[in-house]
């Protein structure tokens, strides 16, 4: 009773109410934009590429990497939750591009309750994913990804264990004044899991993400790079008894995003996180994120700042990116 209790609050805390439209989902951490630069875009990097880091979005991303690539992220989410990341991504003959990326989500001083509701302790929880995969250029302009994600939770003396994968595509299409439209879609966590070494042997699936985006770039005086990201999100019900799954539509979510470099070596971006298609007037300021870049020759550090929705906290967002 105490260890499903505590699954629930976990679970409630992990979930930042953005993607989904519901609590409750296992790996909920997912949702959670991965890296400065895509939280400062409002999560709308389904269709670019370069970044090993994007390789949790779309693995196709991974084709367009021109270096050897380390990526580093560290998020402090506030009521005790820690996300990091550290990417690493690597050409092959300007044709192919293999990546490695660890997501880590942890949440601090969960309370422990009995069965009357008195707390008898507290408790952590320690979230893990683990993607490997490749993007390949098949065509002038089409790129192909593959990934494998292997999941891991250790909450209080219980874990859980599972694989999935993603597939991904990117069309990149020049057009004029050497301004360059990007199209990019991917399916995240398939055929994917979570299953728990309890004596009851629970199996969670891992809700399917399905992505759609564009992006467009404007090589002006000002580089500009406008972005927009359709998502839709599966929910799966758990059945505790079974190892099938009831699989239905649930929520819908749109990602905006706009990057300008007023010089060479500084980037501003600004970005929305929405579930409905914003009115004017109606933007809320925990749906909005506010980043900038720094190039120091092969180092570009990043930064954003958000409002949380579900601690209402603000909370900071930084990057690293070292080519070599």
């Amino acid at each position: 009773m105490r260890k499903l209790l505590a699954m629930f609050v976990l679970i409630t805390l992990a979930s930042d109410g953005h993607g989904t439209g519901w609590s409750g989902q296992p790996a909920a951490y997912l949702d959670l934009p991965v890296g400065a630069r895509a939280l400062g875009l409002g999560g709308a990097v389904g269709s670019l590429a370069g970044d090993p880091i994007l390789l949790h979005w779309n693995p196709a991303a991974l084709a367009e990497l021109e270096e050897t690539t380390l990526e580093l992220g560290y998020s402090d989410r506030a009521l005790g939750r820690r996300q990091g990341q550290a990417a690493l991504g690597v050409p092959w003959r300007e044709i192919i591009g293999f990546g490695v990326l660890a997501n880590v989500f942890s949440v601090a001083d969960i309370p422990e309750m009995d069965e009357v509701g008195n707390q008898t302790g507290s408790f952590d929880d320690r979230e893990l994913a683990l993607s490997a995969g490749f993007g390949l250029r098949v065509a002038s302009l089409l790129r192909l990804g593959v990934a494998g994600r292997y999941y891991s939770q250790s909450l209080a003396s219980s874990g859980a264990r599972g694989f999935g994968f993603d597939a991904g595509l990117q069309l990149r299409l020049p057009l004029f004044r050497e301004s360059l439209l990007r199209i990019g879609a991917s399916a995240s966590h398939l055929q994917a899991s979570l299953k728990w070494d309890t004596e009851s042997d629970i199996k969670e699936a891992i809700p399917k993400t399905y992505r759609l985006g564009f992006s467009y770039e404007m090589p002006l005086r000002v580089r500009t790079l406008v972005a927009y990201d359709y998502v839709v999100t599966t929910h799966i019900p758990i059945n505790l008894l079974l190892d099938e799954f009831a699989e239905e539509p649930k929520g819908v979510s749109h990602s905006y995003g706009v990057e300008v470099w007023p010089h060479r070596k500084v980037a501003l971006r600004g970005g929305l996180l929405a579930e409905k298609v914003p009115e004017f007037g109606k933007l809320r300021l925990d749906e909005m994120a506010l980043g900038a870049s720094i190039l120091v020759r092969r180092v570009r550090l990043d930064y954003t700042y958000r409002v949380e929705p579900v601690s209402s906290a603000a909370t900071s967002t930084l990057g690293l990116r070292f080519g070599f």
